[in-house]
């Protein structure tokens, strides 16, 4: 395949994906999307995805994606989970969801073992935000509700390093704490944490401003 490094892509007219399971783009960060995505502000409607890990509309980005809307979708994944992006070195702004469900579940690491991991990075526009000094901005969150064990945000999961959250607006998010079952630990003894309107775990050096929470 290719990156689309220094390549745009547009689209052109509204989607119907009907609910049919759908491949992320990008897979891995050696297999990343490195173009620039320009979705014109048209809408993708009845986004289903169901994978371990990178559940987005895109898995992985090492580019810029900008002013899709994304209609019904429904994302299930143990780690990096999300609507729009589920982890990007790049900058996602002018997108927006409405009407999703986004679920990030914990699961043993020894199949039939007692210690639980993952469950983590669960965002509705991005799950994990890495390195990089890029923005999430100016998206927009309506309708939403996330589910995971650690690391939910409203807007992104976790914001790693320099990145710029702002100018975002949420409006009917439900953000909930998945359990795991009693008896059971999760890695390293870390429990529920990490939960937020707008970002759930975040770096020291994360720039955050003039968010909107129309549930407040």
């Amino acid at each position: 395949g290719t990156s689309y490094s220094g390549k745009t892509i547009v689209l052109t007219q509204d989607i119907d994906l009907n609910n049919e399971e759908w491949t992320p783009i990008g897979i891995d960060f050696t297999n990343a999307f490195c173009g620039t995505f320009d979705g014109m502000n048209h809408t993708i409607y009845n986004l289903k995805v169901n994978k371990s890990k990178d559940a987005a509309l895109f898995g992985e980005v090492n580019g810029s994606i900008k002013n899709i809307k994304v209609e019904n979708a429904n994302i299930c994944g143990n780690d990096y989970v999300a609507v729009i992006v589920g982890k990007t070195w790049g900058s996602v702004t002018g997108c927006s969801v409405k009407n999703a469900t986004i679920t990030a579940n914990p699961y043993a690491k020894v199949e039939g073992g007692t210690e639980y991991d993952g469950g983590a990075k669960a965002g509705a526009i991005v799950g994990y935000k890495a390195d990089g000094t890029n923005e999430i901005s100016n998206n927009t969150v309506e309708n939403v509700t996330i589910s995971a064990y650690r690391d939910l945000g409203g807007i992104v999961g976790y914001a790693q390093g320099a990145t710029t959250v702002s100018g975002n607006t949420v409006k009917g998010l439900t953000l909930n704490y998945i359990t795991i079952p009693s008896g059971y630990t999760y890695d390293s003894g870390t429990t529920n944490s990490n939960m937020g309107r707008f970002v759930g775990r975040q770096d020291a050096n994360l720039i955050s401003s003039n968010n909107t929470d129309l549930d407040a």
